[in-house]
């Protein structure tokens, strides 16, 4: 009880609890590995149609579910669409 009274400390002391570094720090993870997972779903989604392609849409979910393949969830989704993940307007880029 102790040690979770003594872990509850910081938040009660006002105390950020996390400092500028750290944040600045994960946010620099994310920029880094978002690009990244957008790269490896694109080839995994690319791939996958190509092998599905010939399977009727019943065999492609079966061999799906069979190979443990999980697709992103509502939340991954909801979050894909969020303030989060939009992509910031480069004003140097030329409108078609």
């Amino acid at each position: 009880m102790a040690q979770m009274m003594a872990s509850l400390q910081p938040l009660r002391s006002g105390a950020p609890p996390v400092s500028a570094e750290e944040r600045a720090r994960v946010y620099a993870d994310w920029e880094k590995w978002r690009p990244e997972w957008i790269k490896r779903r694109k080839v995994f989604t690319t791939l996958w149609q190509l092998a599905t392609d010939p399977l009727p849409p019943q065999d492609a979910k079966n061999l799906e579910d069979d190979l443990g393949i999980e697709r992103d969830s509502p939340e991954h989704a909801a979050l894909e669409k969020g303030p989060l993940c939009a992509q910031a307007i480069n004003p140097l880029k030329r409108k078609r």
